[in-house]
């Protein structure tokens, strides 16, 4: 593994250029292409523990899928690591999630 500086990997930029990290920038957007008619498993992990397994099919687009999985995961709060696979084209993504639960408000008493 070779850095020229902080911000690079093995000659790849990770850092763009508004400043904030993105794993997808990294990647080539066409490695991570989805179709309505694709399969797709969803394996959600939080503390070394599988909090959602499933697999989908209908989405045109990671967004949309990653959007469904944050919905279906309400009572999950904390970082989680999303793995998708797209068993129809080949290709493995992970990502990691701050999910917010939900928040619990309190009554002023007097």
């Amino acid at each position: 593994m070779y850095a020229n500086n902080l911000f690079t990997l093995n000659n790849v930029p990770t850092l763009s250029v508004g400043g904030r990290f993105s794993a997808a920038s990294a990647m080539p957007s066409s490695s991570q292409e989805i179709a309505e008619t694709d399969r797709v498993f969803v394996t959600v992990v939080q503390f070394g523990r599988t909090v959602m397994e499933h697999s989908f099919t209908g989405f045109s687009s990671l967004q949309a899928l990653i959007s469904v999985v944050k919905n279906s995961l309400g009572h999950v709060s904390g970082l989680v690591s999303v793995n998708v696979r797209n068993s129809t084209r080949g290709w493995a993504s992970r990502r990691t999630l701050r999910l917010n639960g939900p928040v619990m408000s309190m009554l002023a008493t007097a």
